[in-house]
């Protein structure tokens, strides 16, 4: 179980350390509390596979990706451009949810 809190500088550097990047691109680190971090190279995030709270905040994002297009649609008769609306509007708030997650210790 990972730490529940922890300095932003220590976790910067858990981050950082190539030992918990796999193939360069999975980060896996059971020591730092956060879930979604910065990428190490490109912009955005990634998970934490390290962390066991992915198993639960993984799907939720799959989840709220998914709940538009088969849940909200066939109960609205949406059109196309009801579906866009729905979408931008989704991948705005997981935008803001991973940035808020990502600064990880407060």
């Amino acid at each position: 179980m990972p730490q529940i809190s922890m300095k932003r500088e220590h976790a910067e550097q858990l981050r950082k350390d190539d030992r918990h990047w796999k193939l360069g691109v999975i980060y896996s680190c059971k020591s730092d509390p956060r879930v979604i971090v910065r990428n190490r190279w490109l912009f955005g995030w990634t998970w934490n596979f390290g962390n066991p709270y992915v198993c639960i905040v993984l799907p939720a994002f799959v989840a709220a990706f998914l709940a538009p297009i088969l849940f909200i649609a066939p109960i609205i008769n949406a059109r196309i451009s009801d579906l866009v609306a729905m979408y931008i509007v989704t991948i705005l708030i997981m935008v803001g949810v991973a940035h808020y997650i990502a600064q990880g210790p407060r």
